[in-house]
Order: structure tokens, then C-alpha cells, then sequence
């Protein structure tokens, strides 16, 4: 009778403990207590998941509240879940995707960030290699993450590409010249020209020095190898005398009287060329000349 007793009362305090551990205050289905659980009101739910994740809880899910009292954004309440879970409710409206603007104008950025319900933050200028002029070359926040309805999103704004030093090419081939501005990513404009440069070498560059952006033209002259002479100084002489005909012949150039002044005079002497003395012309080119009454 005694043994039946004793073992009546071990049952009952076995069943006493089961009914305590099952229904222990503050605990949810299968076991996160009001104890286990961090206090995480207050806090954004980054911050939230965060410090529950290093109690070895999940956030099972978020609930926006805007009529809640507290801080938009932050955490007004949680709630115990089966699984070691928690759910969070947030103050104010839940989070805007921040939409993808690379490529676009400003304008356009703007109005897909008022569209989506967020304004347009800082904008800035840089030079950028990969998006063109006057597009939006990069922004923050990134796209696909999430801000508070009406928060700011700040934008770069593409200038292109930055100026580069433009490489000096006098003196070089037109081969060579063409390979080094278009390896600084410069158009090539090849201009060819009588020049008393050897055949073929750049004698000219325009911009001969300076920066410019990428995609821009540069222009050489490029000599046809043509042979040059320089325009004998025949200023005051009589065209027509013997030291003039003789001077024109061994420079290797040929005299023409200017169209436009009426008859030559007898004793008329020669009062400009064109090109001027010193020029340099091709051999066998053509020297206009203009001339004023002279005296006998």
C-alpha cells in the first residue's frame, strides 16, 4: 500500500513538471520566451535581424504600421513565433525599391524617383569612361534596395570620358602618327600637303599640344614629298627686266600679273606677292604679283 502511494505521487509530480514546462509564461508553441528574445524595439530592422540573429532567432516577418507611435522606420512591437522566430512591426509606410537609373538624364532620374514616391538627393558631375555625357553615371542608394518613402537619392552625373594629354607627332610617320592618337582614342584626320618634309612624315598637328576628350579629331599634314622653294623678295623691281626673269627662273617659279589693275605701265615696279616673300611653294608654283607706278 505504501509502495502504490509512492509511486501515485511520482506520477503526479511528473505530470505537475510536464504542465509546467508546457505552459511556462511567455513561451510560443515550441520555444522562444519573452526571456530569450532581445529587446529590439526601437532599433531599424537591419538592426533588428541583426542582433536576433545572434540569439540564434529569425525574423519570421515585418509589418509597417503608419499609424504607430515611434520613430518612422524604427520598431514599435514584436511577437513571439513558433521555430525561434519573431515577427517585427515597423512605424510609418513600408520601404520604396529604389528603381535603376543608370543611363538615364537627369530629368528623367528625377521623375522615375517621384514616380516611385523619393526625391532626388545630391547631384554631382564626374568624368566616367563608361556611361556617356549627361547620363547617370552611377547612384546611391544602389537600385533593388530599399529607402524610406521620401528619402533623398543622390546621383553622378557623367562629364564622358576625362581629357587626355595629346600625344606629339610631328616628325613621324603617318603610320606611326595614326597608331598613336588612335591609342589615346583620338579620330585621325590625315590632310596631305606639298612640304618640304620628307614624303609621308607628319610636318603639322592641330592641336599640336594640349588636352582633349577621347572621340575627338586631331589633323595632321602629312607631306606629299613634293619639292619646295622659297618665294624670291622682288619687291621695287620692274617685273619685266632681266634680273627678275632670271631670279624667278633659278628660284623655280612662275610670275603672274594680278587680274584687276588695268594695263601694266612700262616702268611700273612689283609692290606685293602673294604668297609673300620667304614662302615656301611648291617648285614650279605660281607667284601673283601687284604692282605701283614707278619713275624712268
Amino acid at each position: 500500500m505504501k509502495r502504490f502511494a509512492v509511486a501515485v505521487l511520482v506520477v503526479c509530480a511528473c505530470m505537475a513538471l510536464a504542465g509546467c514546462v508546457t505552459t511556462a509564461p511567455g513561451v510560443n508553441g515550441t520555444g522562444v520566451t519573452g526571456a530569450s528574445a532581445p529587446d529590439v524595439k526601437g532599433k531599424t530592422v537591419a538592426q533588428a535581424e541583426q542582433a536576433l540573429a545572434a540569439a540564434g532567432i529569425r525574423v519570421s516577418s515585418v509589418a509597417y504600421d503608419e499609424g504607430a507611435v515611434g520613430p518612422v522606420g524604427s520598431i514599435v512591437s514584436q511577437t513571439a513565433q513558433e521555430g525561434s522566430a519573431v515577427a517585427l512591426t515597423v512605424a510609418g509606410p513600408p520601404p520604396i525599391v529604389v528603381p535603376a537609373l543608370l543611363g538615364l538624364d537627369r530629368a528623367q532620374a528625377e521623375a522615375a524617383l517621384h514616380g516611385a514616391g523619393l526625391d532626388l538627393g545630391d547631384v554631382t558631375e564626374e568624368y566616367s569612361n563608361s556611361a556617356p555625357a549627361g547620363q547617370v553615371a552611377s547612384q546611391t542608394p544602389l537600385a533593388a534596395t530599399d529607402a524610406a518613402k521620401g528619402s533623398p537619392i543622390s546621383l553622378v552625373i557623367s562629364k564622358g570620358p576625362a581629357p587626355v594629354v595629346i600625344p606629339l607627332v610631328k616628325g613621324k610617320t603617318q603610320t606611326e602618327a595614326t597608331r598613336q592618337l588612335g591609342a589615346a582614342g583620338f579620330k585621325v584626320r590625315v590632310v596631305k600637303k606639298a612640304n618640304r618634309a620628307r614624303k609621308g612624315i607628319v610636318f603639322a598637328q592641330k592641336p599640336a599640344s594640349g588636352t582633349l576628350r577621347p572621340g575627338m579629331t586631331v589633323s595632321i599634314s602629312v607631306s606629299t614629298g613634293v619639292v619646295m622653294v622659297r618665294v624670291p623678295d622682288l619687291i621695287g623691281l620692274y617685273p619685266d627686266s632681266r634680273g627678275v626673269i632670271y631670279t624667278v627662273i633659278d628660284a623655280g617659279v612662275k610670275l603672274r600679273y594680278a587680274a584687276g589693275q588695268g594695263a601694266k605701265g612700262e616702268y611700273d615696279l612689283i609692290s606685293r606677292l602673294s604668297p609673300s616673300a620667304g614662302s615656301w611653294i611648291p617648285k614650279g608654283g605660281t607667284v601673283t604679283y601687284w604692282t605701283k607706278p614707278g619713275s624712268y
